[in-house]
C-alpha cells in the first residue's frame, strides 16, 4: 500500500510544491527569528539553546537536505557519502561548529529502521559547565567565568566514548559530558578544571 501510494501522490505533491513553494520574505524571517530568540531567552529549555560564539573566530557550516537512505540502488545520498564525510573530517579538524538544517533521512521511500541501520550516528554532546573558549571569554564573563569553566578536552574525551558505540545501537541521543564519562568509570573531573578546586559554573542550558 505503501508504495502504490506513493507512485498514486508523487506528481500531485510535485505540482502542489512547485506551483505553491513559499518564497521567503527576508523582513519575516527575520522578524519571525528575533521573536524565537526572545522566546528562547525566557524558556530556554522549551525553544532550544542560544549559542555563544565569537564573531570574529568562531566557524560554522550547516548541511541541509542529506537525504540518507538504506544503502540500496535507489539511495543517492550513497553515491555521496565519501565526500559527505571527508567534508565533515575537514570541518572537524578546523574546529567547525557543525549544524544539521533538516531532512537529513529519505524516509519517503524508507522506514527508519532500515535508515539507522545502515548510515552513521547522529548525537548531540552538551558541556555540564561553561567551557573555556574565546566567546566565554569575549562575550559572557572574561577571565572571572573563565576560571570557572572546564577545559575542552572533556568533550573531546567524552565524545571519544562516544564514537567507540557502535552507529546502529547508538544514535538520536542528547548527552551530557560529564554523564558520558561517569558511565566510563570516569569521575575525578579536576583535571579539566581550568582552575582545579574552583567553583564550576553550570552550563546556562542544562
Amino acid at each position: 500500500m505503501r508504495k502504490i501510494l506513493q507512485v498514486i501522490l508523487l506528481k500531485p505533491v510535485l505540482w502542489f510544491a512547485d506551483k505553491f513553494s513559499s518564497r521567503p520574505v527576508p523582513k519575516k524571517i527575520f522578524k519571525a527569528l528575533s521573536r524565537l530568540k526572545r522566546q528562547i531567552q525566557k524558556q530556554p529549555s522549551k525553544k532550544g539553546p542560544l549559542i555563544s560564539f565569537d564573531v570574529d573566530h568562531d566557524k560554522f557550516i550547516v548541511f541541509s537536505d542529506q537525504h540518507k537512505g538504506a544503502k540500496d540502488g535507489a539511495d543517492d545520498f550513497m553515491l555521496c557519502e565519501p565526500n559527505y564525510l571527508s567534508a565533515l573530517e575537514y570541518y572537524n579538524k578546523n574546529n567547525f561548529f557543525f549544524i544539521s538544517l533538516g531532512d537529513s533521512d529519505e524516509l519517503w521511500e524508507n522506514r527508519w529502521p532500515s535508515v539507522k541501520k545502515n548510515n552513521i550516528a547522529s548525537n548531540t554532546l552538551w558541556p555540564a559547565t561553561t567551557i573555556a573558549t574565546a566567546a566565554v571569554k569575549n562575550l559572557l564573563g572574561g577571565e572571572a567565568l573563565m576560571k570557572m569553566s572546564r577545559k575542552p578536552e572533556i568533550l573531546a574525551d567524552a565524545a571519544y566514548h562516544i564514537l567507540k558505540q557502535p552507529s546502529s545501537e547508538c544514535t538520536g541521543n542528547l548527552f551530557i559530558d560529564e554523564e558520558v564519562l561517569a558511565k566510563e568509570g570516569i569521575t575525578d573531573l579536576d583535571k579539566y578544571a581550568v582552575t582545579p578546586g574552583e567553583k564550576l559554573y553550570n552550563d546556562l542550558f542544562v
